[in-house]
Order: structure tokens, then sequence, then C-alpha cells
């Protein structure tokens, strides 16, 4: 029972992990694509969604 508790923790972090992942390159393909006239730190755009 514990063991289909980790391997859904585990699971659920991938998946939240991958979001993660495609929310950032969202957002590196919009600034890169983007004219920005002002510094954009994407770093801490991501940290701010994932609210750390």
């Amino acid at each position: 029972m514990n063991d289909a508790r980790q391997d859904s923790s585990a699971t659920n972090h991938t998946t939240k992990q991958q979001s993660n992942q495609e929310k950032a390159i969202s957002l590196a393909r919009l600034a890169g694509s983007a004219k920005l006239n002002e510094y954009v730190d994407l770093i801490a755009i991501m940290r701010t969604a994932k609210g750390k």
C-alpha cells in the first residue's frame, strides 16, 4: 500500500515537473518572439508561477 502511494506521488511530481517545463518553454518562446523593450527575468516569472 505504501509503495502505491510513493508511485502516485512520484507520478504527480513528474507530471507537475513536466507541466512547469512546458510553461517555461512557452514563456521562453514568447519572450524570444516578442520585441521586448525591457529586461524580462524568465526565472523569476517561473518562480512566481510555481509559487516559490
